[in-house]
């Protein structure tokens, strides 16, 4: 059957907002990289410096060595769960129709955007209610969820804190993002194109109840 140019141009309009989600992704991930990088840099020269100082004779303390280390350890596992966690969004991508864990993916896409959460001291947390599975486009919804908490990071004052709540009701999802934003730049978040465009095709529902910013959609998504 041959699809009518509208419904072509439909999906290359969600598939062009899901490449650009993942740019930010790669990109966001390519910065935190650079400063793991530097940091290991940084303590290997400090344990260069050590052995060059430690003479015959000479005693250089174990503390320093033990410090250098453990930094260097700790952040190759950060580097690890970042690097996993980007290797995890990419894989949404295989299928077009998948059943997932809700909770898995909220905190997945919670901790993609640590890094911009970090640099405005702003806490973003997760509430799942129940055991809920999502049968969906994921690479689509799980776009849509970082394009929304980008945005209420954006928007938000230094020292915020978010909350990310869902909950199933009979064959609807409805989640919650309590924050303190006014009702214009919440506003302003539903009207952005490219999230108009994913909550289009995942036919979802947007609105604000008493300063709480909702989305509902089915928990089956063709």
């Amino acid at each position: 059957m041959k699809k009518e140019p509208e419904a072509i141009t439909d999906k290359c309009t969600v598939d062009a907002v899901c490449v650009q989600v993942y740019a930010k992704v790669v990109a966001s991930i390519s910065h935190e990289i650079k400063n793991i990088l530097a940091i290991i840099n940084e303590n290997g020269g400090l344990l260069e410096d050590i052995v060059l100082m430690n003479e015959p004779g000479q005693g250089i303390s174990s503390d320093y060595v033990k410090s250098a280390t453990a930094t260097i350890f700790s952040q190759i596992q950060r580097a690890n769960s970042i690097i996993k966690n980007c290797n995890r969004f990419a894989h949404f991508g295989d299928r077009c129709i998948a059943q997932e864990l809700l909770a898995e993916i909220l905190e997945l896409m919670t901790a993609l955007v640590q890094r911009q959460a970090d640099m405005k001291n702003m806490t973003v947390s997760v509430e799942c209610y129940g055991d809920i599975r999502i049968v969906a486009p994921v690479l689509p919804f799980s776009s849509l969820i970082y394009l929304l908490l980008r945005a209420i990071i954006d928007a938000s004052d230094h020292n915020s804190d978010v909350n990310l709540s869902a909950e199933l009701s009979e064959s609807t999802i409805t989640l919650r993002f309590n924050l303190s934003l006014s009702l214009k730049e919440l506003s302003s978040i539903i009207d952005n194109d490219n999230i108009k465009t994913l909550v289009t095709r995942l036919g979802g529902l947007m609105d604000i109840d008493d300063g709480v910013l909702q989305m509902r959609l089915a928990h089956k998504i063709s």
